[in-house]
């Protein structure tokens, strides 16, 4: 079920789902246009800013960089060409977040997990920021959960 489609109408420095409803899992495509500077990417929830973050991310398989009780999860470095990634995000009350996402950029491939250390609420806003210079415009996220 198709939750929210969000597109950038310019150079903007965040895509972000807010207001979402609960749900156990989503599935969120980011795909972008590129950024206007190589800057990296950082996934939020719940504008959270705390360090409850941590991440490890692998690029063509090979481990790439480990972020521990930091600010936000760092999909990949940075890059200034389009990239395309899936991210599958557990949401169930009472546990941590997990996060599992696979993607590229240009022709490197990207897998990383991570976790949201927060185990007394829900996921209802899903915020990907671009370090630096802005996501180009017609980058665009979907979010998508099961019926639950």
């Amino acid at each position: 079920q198709l939750l929210a489609t969000i597109t950038a109408t310019g150079t903007v420095g965040t895509l972000v789902a807010e207001g979402l409803s609960a749900k156990q899992h989503y599935t969120v495509i980011l795909s972008t246009q590129g950024k206007s500077t190589g800057n990296s990417i950082s996934l939020l929830f719940n504008q959270d800013t705390g360090n409850t973050y941590a991440y490890r991310y692998f690029m063509n398989y090979v481990q790439n960089d480990v972020g521990d009780l930091g600010a936000f999860i760092q999909p990949f470095a940075g890059t200034t060409t389009p990239e395309f990634y899936t991210f599958n995000i557990s949401n169930f009350l009472g546990v941590e977040k997990q996060v599992y996402w696979t993607g590229s950029a240009s022709s490197t491939s990207i897998t990383g997990n991570g976790r949201w250390n927060n185990t007394t609420s829900q996921i209802t806003s899903i915020r990907f920021r671009s370090n630096g210079g802005g996501f180009l415009a017609d980058s665009k996220m979907w979010v998508y959960s099961s019926r639950d």
